[in-house]
């Protein structure tokens, strides 16, 4: 069974944390909640409390398949505050055999740990001046090599399509696709 760690830091992006970790159970995927924080409990930046099952600082979780970074105001900037997410973030982007998805301003934590030079992405409209050494394309999501990206809330459901069909292939997709009515 593949195995992602999805972190979740205070003002996260309700949307683009929960709707992939929907869809990747859906597909049968172990989805793991990560609170960047002291507490297991994680409150979204439209004030919804969430219990992550695990503190990032509790382990190496170096085991997955995928890391996934959430945006979200302050979200994205609390990700940026912690060592340990930009570590996590550069062990699984320089693996030939992990992932690492980011949507909306996530992305701008990359950059500016320099995880992103070379690399075709797309962020939130508002966090593209942060962008140094990312290549911004005009793209909903987007995938180069073993990095994903998406732009921002609205995409959230797409983002997860996109997760899940890199892990378990675009038929298991579909197939929950159909399920959830999206096709």
């Amino acid at each position: 069974m593949k195995k992602v760690y999805l972190l979740l830091a205070e003002g996260f992006e309700t949307i683009e944390a929960l709707a992939p970790v929907d869809i990747l159970r859906r597909c049968g995927i172990e989805v793991v909640t990560l609170s960047v924080g002291d507490s297991k409990k994680v409150v979204s930046s439209q004030n919804i409390p969430v219990e992550a099952d695990k503190l990032l600082s509790s382990e190496d979780y170096l085991d997955g398949d995928m890391l996934i970074l959430p945006g979200g105001s302050p979200g994205y900037e609390n990700l940026g505050k912690s060592y340990k997410v930009i570590d996590l973030s550069r062990e699984y982007l320089n693996s030939s055999e992990k992932f690492l998805g980011a949507i909306c301003g996530a992305p701008s934590v990359l950059d500016e740990a320099g995880l992103l030079k070379g690399k075709k992405i797309i962020c939130h409209y508002g966090v593209k001046d942060l962008i140094k050494d990312g290549i911004l394309v005009d793209e909903k999501v987007i995938q180069d090599g073993n990095l994903i990206t998406a732009s921002g809330a609205g995409l959230g459901i797409d983002f997860g399509l996109k997760l899940a069909e890199v892990l378990v292939g675009p038929e298991k997709v579909e197939d929950v696709k159909k399920k959830m009515t999206i096709i």
